[in-house]
């Protein structure tokens, strides 16, 4: 209905006024206030100057130090390392004269399987993307992997046996979507009738994901990464989880995800989702991790604020991640109480043991091996999975672990194998490699 042209007019009128109001209240303030602004947004310039506000030194340091004391293990141990050809690459230090990042060390590896996807249609990329395919790897290699109670592609799909599997497995027990990569993709029971009451919801869950492909839109790789997505085949899986043990805050497993090159496990990150920082006698809880190295350290990265998002800012360091990050040993910290027992029974010892026999049958100048670890040195390291192309980064220790991925490729003097994987053990040849690799099941 169309108003009254005086309705019109005194509703004009009124916005005009309102209008005129707030503008006038924002003028005001700015003539105020104006000058605090500037002197704050001064003040914070000058802070910014004060040298290692960016970069946090103490961080920095035990992460170098720490580097200083591995790379020549990391040397010796790339000039007995046998590199799959599927994972050679060019230099990509343009002669030692370029530094790369991790994330430029990721986009090479996952341009070049792009395109050897298409040109080929060379699908070794499955031992990863497709978790159905890493396990079978797993298995085949004899390390201590999770033990399979049901496994279906779309087109063996059955919702009587997935069912079945349910009833009669032993608990805990993960299932697991074979070619989706995010956390969405997997569900944990602990509890067997929750499992057995909601089987019908797991099965539809199952269906519902089957036609899906994943989207790493959120990785400057993306376009790369979607053409080997796009290639895998619909799969779940379900395995229990041996361990028995699990992190009080999250109820997850516990669960060391061990970083190597060139055949050297360099380190081991937990991802506790929580963090402690002592303030006025307390400890309080932001998000971070723990990092356990060579040395038997294990360390605890504290963030605090919880994170400061600047990535965008400054993508060649990625300061957000590193930013008030301070390692500490604390006995008084609650985690690292909790996590004491990685240093009993050699536990990690024989985690970074396990780690290496996985890189050294893949091939793979570079992996990231997740393996589920227990309260009990008598239980064995049990391998969950593996990523070659994890995003994860391990504060300062991200900037050497790129360097060494990196000077392999400049120098070239590891063995070379194309063949099916793994890799035979016959040609690994040296004492060290095939010392790892009889990390296998008794």
């Amino acid at each position: 209905m169309t108003l009254p042209t005086t309705q019109r007019d005194k509703m004009r009128a009124l916005r005009e006024k309102t209008s005129g109001h707030w503008t006038r209240v924002a003028r005001t303030y700015c003539e105020r206030w104006w000058k605090v602004w500037a002197a704050g947004i001064g003040f914070c310039l000058v802070v910014a100057s004060i040298p290692g506000f960016w970069v946090n030194t103490k961080t920095f340091d035990f992460a170098h130090s720490y580097h200083e004391e591995q790379k020549s293990y990391i040397a010796a141990s790339r000039k007995q390392f046998v590199i799959h050809e599927y994972f050679a690459l060019d230099d990509p230090t343009d002669g030692g004269t370029k530094s790369v990042n991790w994330i430029e060390m990721i986009s090479l590896r996952l341009k070049k399987w792009a395109v050897v996807q298409k040109r080929d249609n060379n699908s070794l990329h499955a031992v990863e993307k497709d978790k159905c395919v890493c396990q079978k790897f797993l298995n085949d290699i004899g390390v201590h992997a999770v033990p399979i109670f049901g496994e279906w592609r779309d087109s063996n799909w059955n919702r009587t046996e997935f069912a079945g599997v349910l009833k009669h497995a032993d608990y805990p027990l993960i299932i697991k979507l074979g070619h989706i990569q995010q956390s969405r993709a997997i569900r944990i029971f602990r509890d067997k009738a929750k499992a057995i009451k909601s089987t019908n919801d797991i099965s539809s869950w199952v269906e519902k994901w089957f036609p899906e492909r994943f989207d790493d839109a959120t990785r400057s790789w993306a376009q790369d990464i979607n053409v080997l997505y796009n290639a895998l085949k619909p799969c779940v899986l379900v395995h229990p989880v041996l361990t028995g043990d699990w992190i009080a805050i999250t109820g997850a497993p516990y669960e060391l995800k061990v970083e190597v090159v060139w055949g050297r496990a360099y380190l081991g990150f937990l991802e506790t989702r929580m963090c402690a920082r002592k303030f006025m006698g307390f400890w309080m809880e932001p998000q971070s991790g723990l990092v356990a190295t060579r040395d038997g350290r294990i360390m605890r990265f504290v963030e605090w604020p919880r994170r400061f998002e600047w990535e965008w800012m400054f993508p060649w360091d990625q300061v957000g991640q590193y930013m008030a990050n301070v390692p500490h040993e604390d006995p008084s910290d609650p985690l690292l109480q909790e996590y004491a027992f990685l240093r009993s029974g050699k536990i990690l010892e024989r985690v970074f043991a396990t780690a290496e026999a996985v890189a050294h049958r893949l091939g793979a100048e570079q992996v990231r091996v997740d393996i589920f670890v227990s309260r009990d040195p008598a239980k064995m390291p049990i391998v969950n999975e593996i990523s070659l192309s994890s995003g994860h980064y391990y504060r300062y220790h991200t900037k050497f672990l790129a360097m060494e991925w990196a000077e392999g490729h400049y120098l070239k003097n590891s063995k070379h194998y194309d063949g099916p994987l793994p890799v035979p053990l016959k040609m690994l040849g040296s004492e060290y490699a095939q010392a790892a690799a009889k990390v296998v099941k008794s």
